[in-house]
């Protein structure tokens, strides 16, 4: 089990803490690994209880990316499982999680259902785009090893198999463009776990949604205004536009395709408007931060 997290929400990561501390497999059968990268003041001098079997670990280079690195570094087990620091999981949660490991042996990457608790209601308006909260819920296993998006089990309870995850790190070590996907201190970039999913696929292992997995997303009402999923939307917007050129999908009809359903709702008005222009300007920064890398590392 691995966290990696920068100044939590104190009451949300004791409830984080707890659920783990009462997972039904047995403190010897799992470890935890926190990864604090840059919390003021430390984690570790917080009065956090952690379960018997966790650990706190210092990653001074900012970024959820090299936490997570250092995180892979720093875990034993042949199955690792990342967890938010919002995240309250099922009790059940890692004896499932195995299951699914056993079960499905040629499945590299899995999640399952993520499931919110808003601190307050969040408005009509809002509910088309709480998607990008890390929010999903299915009534049926699904897997694939095709890059299907639907199926792409997102960071959130995301289970990977060490292998994948080694050569996950060693494919990072020299790619700045893959290094600078995920979110950087107030920057709201999401596209680690994108990056790390179609590496799976690409080198022959299935992905899969599994209801049997299910843990609650606690969302704070600062993450419910209009201003937060503008800079949402950009961010995630712009590590698409990384990733498509990380991973070499900037065909002409995708362009094409991506630009025109952005132009038809920015003829709209309102909230939409405001949020699909940001996302729009997002994705193209992020294509050319990428072309730009791929373009110097070619010389």
């Amino acid at each position: 089990m691995i966290i990696c997290t920068r100044n939590p929400r104190e009451v949300y990561f004791s409830r984080v803490l707890s659920a783990l501390a009462a997972q039904s497999q047995t403190p010897s059968e799992w470890e935890l690994v926190v990864v604090d990268n840059g919390s003021t003041p430390a984690i570790a001098e917080r009065g956090f209880t952690l379960p018997s079997n966790g650990r706190v670990v210092i990653e001074r280079e900012a970024g959820l990316t090299p936490a997570r690195l250092r995180g892979i570094a720093e875990a034993t087990g042949d199955l690792l499982v990342f967890v938010d620091d919002d995240n309250v999981l099922a009790p059940d949660y890692l004896d499932r999680a195995v299951g699914v490991s056993d079960e499905f042996p040629k499945i590299g990457v899995w999640g399952g259902r993520l499931l919110p608790e808003f601190e307050t209601e969040p408005d009509d308006w809002l509910k088309p785009y709480l998607k990008n909260l890390a929010l999903i819920d299915f009534d049926r296993d699904r897997w694939t090893n095709q890059r299907d998006f639907s199926i792409f089990p997102p960071g959130a309870g995301m289970c990977v198999r060490r292998k994948i995850a080694e050569d996950y790190v060693l494919r990072l070590a020299s790619d700045p463009l893959r290094r600078g996907l995920d979110r950087i201190g107030t920057q709201l970039g999401s596209g680690g776990d994108t990056d790390l999913v179609i590496q799976a696929i690409d080198t022959g292992w299935g992905i899969g949604q599994f209801t049997r997995l299910s843990l609650t997303h606690l969302i704070p009402r600062e993450r419910l205004t209009l201003d937060y999923h503008k800079r949402l939307a950009e961010g995630i917007s712009r590590s698409a536009g990384q990733l498509s050129a990380a991973h070499g999908t900037t065909r002409p009809d995708i362009l094409r395709n991506r630009l025109r359903g952005w132009i038809s709702v920015l003829r709209s008005r309102g909230r939409a408007r405001v949020i699909t222009a940001a996302a729009t300007r997002g994705w193209l920064r992020g294509l050319k931060v990428g072309w730009e890398l791929r373009a110097r590392e070619s010389k």
